[in-house]
């Protein structure tokens, strides 16, 4: 009889342990489910912002006909790759002598780069240099915003960096700022909102 209820005991105590084990290894289940549903969930969002800021960038076109035209730089010209907004028609007219006085204001840059000693802390330094070309084509070739607005200013977040990266250059071409979507240079900042967007993503899919 004593060793039948040892026995009893003890096979109470191992389905015990089971079924506490068993459901240890449920609620992991069920946790990672939930935590797997919670990424994908915000995945979807990034995912919608990221065709939202695209959309928003695309829009432009739409918005500004017919004073504004969709065209493009020719390969050749200096400014061909950094400038894809829209332009006026007079500003696309004048594309040949504007990409020279872009080339002008990089080349005058340059030279003072090539002079310095030390590239990483004398001004110009080359964080400087990384983003002129941008700022002097976006200066020379503005961006068309509408009827009234054919030349648009340069974004105000390219010149606070520009202002940043290049104090002891003249900031005469960020007198006149704009934070409208149709601001020249619009298109980097969109840019800059895609890679986080899909950084995030990356970032809560592996963790």
């Amino acid at each position: 009889m004593k060793q039948n209820e040892e026995f009893l005991q003890k096979f109470g105590s191992t389905i015990t342990r089971n079924l506490s084990a068993n459901s240890r290894n449920s609620r992991k289940i069920i946790s990672n489910k939930i935590n797997t549903s919670g990424k994908l969930f915000i995945l979807v969002i990034l995912m919608t912002l990221l065709s939202c800021v695209v959309y928003k960038a695309n829009a432009q076109i739409a918005l500004t006909e017919p004073v504004c035209y969709d065209t493009n730089l020719d390969p050749e010209d200096y400014c061909y790759g950094s400038v894809s907004w829209n332009m006026s028609v007079a500003v696309f007219n004048e594309r040949v002598t504007r990409n020279k006085l872009a080339l002008s204001d990089y080349s005058l840059l340059l030279s003072k780069w090539q002079a310095n000693e030390d590239r990483s802390t004398e001004n110009p330094t080359s964080d400087c240099l990384a983003i002129a070309r941008d700022i002097y084509c976006a200066y020379r070739i503005p961006s068309c915003g509408g009827e009234g607005k054919e030349e648009m200013p340069i974004c105000g977040f390219m010149c606070t960096l520009f202002k940043r990266r290049c104090p002891d250059e003249n900031h005469d071409l960020c007198s006149k700022t704009s934070d409208k979507s149709t601001c020249s240079l619009s298109e980097m900042q969109n840019r800059i909102m895609q890679i986080m967007i899909i950084s995030l993503g990356l970032l809560f899919l592996l963790y």
